[in-house]
């Protein structure tokens, strides 16, 4: 699953079928990420876990901060900008209000509020990398299925943004 939320006028709209995902300081727009681990061998040893995300196109370059979710029951829904402040309208997914680190980032029972990866943006269209191996291996070794991801653009009042191809998008060039 991917989607992300918004505030701002749209805070109670999904995203879950949009082609593209962003980051913004200024918006604080925030991309949740999360995937199925449940392939790995029982007996596997994790020594690194990489998220491989593309960007559309030259973004600005900036930080982007990726932060352990561990609250898996989210999911992306099925809109596109839609609102969503009755859940049944998109499927019940992430929005603004209702995603597991808090509206204001700060729900440290859903999620690990100190950055697990920072990357700086390279701000030309190539793939952006981000070390997961922690998340991967705690996810794993507590026997859970997903591992989720948000990440955040810290820099606060820049209008940096970085946008990713999504996987209803397709497009990874």
């Amino acid at each position: 699953d991917d989607a992300w939320t918004q505030v701002q006028d749209n805070s109670a709209h999904n995203n879950g079928a949009s082609t593209n995902f962003h980051t913004d300081s200024t918006r604080d727009w925030r991309p949740y990420i999360k995937f199925d681990v449940q392939q790995i061998p029982y007996d596997a040893i994790i020594n690194e876990a990489y998220l491989y995300l593309f960007p559309p196109a030259t973004d600005d370059i900036t930080t982007i901060n990726a932060f352990h979710v561990f609250n898996h029951t989210w999911n992306e829904g099925n809109g596109t900008d839609t609102d969503c402040s009755v859940e049944a309208n998109c499927d019940g997914g992430i929005i603004h209000n209702r995603q597991p680190c808090g509206s204001s980032f700060d729900n440290s029972q859903q999620c690990n509020l100190t950055a697990e990866y920072s990357l700086l943006t390279p701000g030309i269209k190539k793939w952006h990398i981000y070390n997961v191996t922690r998340m991967v291996k705690a996810e794993y070794s507590d026997d859970n299925n997903n591992v989720s991801i948000v990440l955040r653009d810290n820099t606060g009042g820049l209008f940096k943004q970085v946008s990713y191809n999504s996987k209803e998008n397709g497009n990874i060039t």
